[in-house]
C-alpha cells in the first residue's frame, strides 16, 4: 500500500494554518503521517496550533516548534529525515505550505492512483490554483524531445504544485545541490532546486496529473514571490547552471 510523507513548514501563518492541517486530515486517502515545522515564527501561529484537536488527536500529525528560524528549505530536509522517509525508499514524499492547502479531500487519492496504475513512476506533479483570486497555474508537461535529451534544465520550470516524490528518488539528490553559493540552504527558489535534478533523474519515469490538486496561496503579503524575487531568480540561474543529472535505474 502507498504511503504518503508530508512535510508542512510554515513561518507566521496564524491565519492559513488551520486550513491547510484541515484539508490535511480530511483527505479520502489516509495513508499518511505528517510533520508540521513551525520555523520560530513570531505570530500567534504557535498558540493556533496548539488548540487544533483535530492535529493533537491525530498520532498522524508531528509538530516541530523551532527555536531559530532556518527557512523553508533546511525545514524540508530536517522534515523528510524526521519522518525516517531514508528507511523506506517507496514512501511518497511532498511538501504543503503553510499558508497553502490541498484543492480537494480527493487530492492525495489522485496521487495514489497515479503511483498505483504506474508502479515504476518516480515523481508526479499537478495543478494549482491561485486563492482567493483563481489564478491558473502554467503547470503542464514536458515535451517530449525535453525529456529524452534530457533537456529539463534549458526549459522554462512548469513542475509546481503539487509535487509529489518517492523516497528513493529524493536521496539520490546531492545536498551541495540544495545550497546556494555561500554552502547555506537556498532561501527561495528551492523548488526548482530539488525538482530539477529529480526531474532528470526519473526522465519519463514521471508524470503530469492535470488535476487541480492544491490551492496556492496568493494573498499572503511574507510569500516568496513578493519579498524574494531576486533571490527567487538568481536560484534559478544557478540551478540551471549547474550540470545535469543522469536518469537512474532503479
Amino acid at each position: 500500500m502507498i504511503k504518503m510523507k508530508i512535510v508542512v513548514p510554515f513561518y507566521n501563518c496564524e491565519s492559513w494554518i488551520e486550513r491547510c492541517l484541515l484539508s490535511i486530515a480530511t483527505q479520502q486517502f489516509k495513508n499518511w503521517e505528517c510533520v508540521i515545522i513551525n520555523d520560530a515564527s513570531t505570530d500567534r501561529s504557535k498558540d493556533v496550533l496548539d488548540s487544533l484537536e483535530f492535529v493533537q488527536n491525530d498520532d498522524r500529525f508531528s509538530v516541530v516548534h523551532n527555536s531559530t528560524n532556518v527557512k523553508a528549505l533546511k525545514n524540508i530536509v530536517d522534515g523528510f529525515n524526521f519522518l525516517k522517509c531514508k528507511n523506506d525508499p517507496d514512501a511518497v514524499m511532498m511538501v504543503i505550505d503553510g499558508d497553502d492547502f490541498l484543492y480537494s479531500e480527493y487530492s492525495l487519492h489522485i496521487v495514489s492512483s497515479a503511483y498505483t496504475q504506474y508502479p515504476t513512476v518516480l515523481l508526479t506533479y499537478g495543478n494549482w490554483v491561485g486563492h482567493p483570486d483563481g489564478t491558473d497555474s502554467n503547470c503542464r508537461p514536458y515535451g517530449s524531445e525535453t525529456v529524452a535529451n534530457n533537456k529539463f534544465r534549458y526549459m522554462p520550470f512548469v513542475a509546481s504544485h503539487l509535487r509529489t516524490f518517492k523516497s528513493k528518488i529524493w536521496y539520490n539528490i546531492n545536498d551541495e545541490d540544495l545550497r546556494d553559493s555561500s554552502g547555506e540552504y537556498f532561501v527561495a527558489g528551492w523548488d526548482v532546486a530539488f525538482m530539477m535534478p529529480m526531474l532528470e533523474m526519473s526522465g519519463e519515469r514521471h508524470i503530469f496529473i492535470p488535476n487541480r490538486l492544491y490551492c496556492y496561496n496568493r494573498y499572503n503579503p511574507i510569500s516568496d514571490c513578493k519579498i524574494r524575487e531576486k533571490d527567487q531568480l538568481d536560484a534559478v540561474r544557478l540551478v540551471q547552471s549547474r550540470k545535469p543529472y543522469k536518469r537512474l535505474d532503479i
